[in-house]
């Protein structure tokens, strides 16, 4: 077996010394991991219903658009304004929200609608939402799966995606909290 042969030019090096490290005047607070961020609460299968902060109800109107209405006190109403979640069909990590009748909530062209899946390969995509801790701790934000810089949100008249711009008013604006079904 043949032994490297190391050719060195010039005296070798000096031997080097090596110093402790010594103690620093950080603040254990520097040195600490960030705080985690609060998660959502959960979203389980089944029958449940979305409530905008404190005010109404998202419901699917029977044109497809979905709206945020007061609680319905028939029962027409109480079925329009309960939806199934499932695992998201682009991502099991995430949701769908079935009606009902079988339609999905889903964006399209920026609005919110509920649509009976089309086969389209985007159809999916569209229907899923990831969760991400909304303005209060019982509330959640939903987050387009395949926009994820666009969130579920209510716009003046109507329930659209939009930018997360962080502030407080979008996190208004975005936090849905679950409730019991309003159809059992």
């Amino acid at each position: 077996m043949a032994v490297p042969i190391v050719l060195q030019d010039g005296p070798p090096e000096a031997p080097r010394t090596v110093t402790a490290p010594q103690a620093t005047t950080t603040p254990p607070s520097a040195t600490s991991p960030p705080p985690a961020s609060p998660s959502p609460p959960a979203i389980r299968p089944g029958r449940l219903s979305l409530q905008l902060g404190d005010g109404g109800l998202l419901t699917a109107r029977d044109d497809d658009v979905a709206v945020i209405a007061p609680a319905a006190t028939d029962d027409r109403g109480r079925r329009r304004a309960t939806f199934v979640a499932v695992a998201g069909l682009a991502d099991p990590d995430c949701y769908s929200f079935r009606t009902l009748d079988g339609r999905y909530l889903r964006h399209y062209e920026l609005l919110a609608r509920t649509d009976t899946p089309d086969g389209t390969a985007v159809f999916p995509k569209d229907a899923t939402y990831c969760a991400l801790p909304g303005a209060t701790p019982d509330a959640v934000i939903l987050r387009s799966h395949n926009y994820p810089q666009l969130c579920l949100r209510w716009t003046g008249t109507q329930l659209r995606i939009g930018y997360n711009d962080g502030s407080d008013k979008f996190r208004a604006d975005s936090s849905f909290r679950i409730r019991s079904p309003l159809a059992g």
